[in-house]
């Protein structure tokens, strides 16, 4: 295999990985599959830079997530359905957190990092890091129409899909989930497992 199919092939994994992390945390009430709700880009998209506080009130912006992949969910404790997600993505934090992947949780609350620490605190969020966005300024930026809107971002810093509104939250479903190339059905092969407790 050439470096330029490797390389394809491995963000085609990539972002296989991450749409089955998604749906591995999501439920849906909705008649369409979780899979189809996501919005997979042709070709990946440079996320505009901003900055953002983190729980501590020190500047930060996605370029601090660099060679990660990264689940970028903007969200706001006062939309109750975007709010509702905050457990599963805990979960897909401390199953996948690392070197290789990140769930950044952007609040757009006004009230600060205290509004948002409290509800972490009230709902038992232990691996989610705190980070604020009160001017809504990557509301703009990314062009977020509603809450909750999560992006993915790969390694190179580039939007590769989103989903925007509530994909519901509970316990972990099979969903059909779709190579982002062909629009085939991915095989249990391609899909990683991701068990949540």
């Amino acid at each position: 295999m050439t470096r330029t199919k490797e390389q394809i092939s491995r963000r085609i994994r990539c972002r296989i990985a991450i749409i089955a992390a998604i749906a591995a945390v999501s439920t849906t009430a909705a008649a369409k599959p979780l899979a189809e709700k996501i919005i997979l880009r042709d070709k990946p998209k440079p996320v505009q830079a901003f900055q953002f506080a983190d729980g501590e009130g020190k500047s930060r912006g996605l370029s601090d997530s660099r060679g990660k992949s990264v689940l970028l969910n903007i969200w706001a404790t006062c939309a109750s359905r975007a709010a509702r997600r905050c457990p599963a993505l805990d979960h897909l934090q401390a199953a996948l957190g690392g070197p290789n992947f990140q769930v950044v949780p952007l609040s757009v609350d006004r009230g600060g990092a205290d509004v948002v620490r409290n509800f972490f605190a009230e709902i038992g969020i232990k691996k989610l890091e705190i980070y604020l966005d009160a001017s809504e300024v990557a509301t703009r930026k990314l062009s977020v129409v509603g809450l909750p809107t999560t992006l993915i971002i790969d390694r190179e810093g580039r939007e590769i899909g989103r989903l925007i509104g509530p994909a519901g939250v509970g316990r972990a479903r099979k969903y059909r989930v779709r190579r982002p190339m062909s629009g085939k059905q991915a095989t249990a092969a391609e899909v990683p497992q991701v068990t949540l407790q």
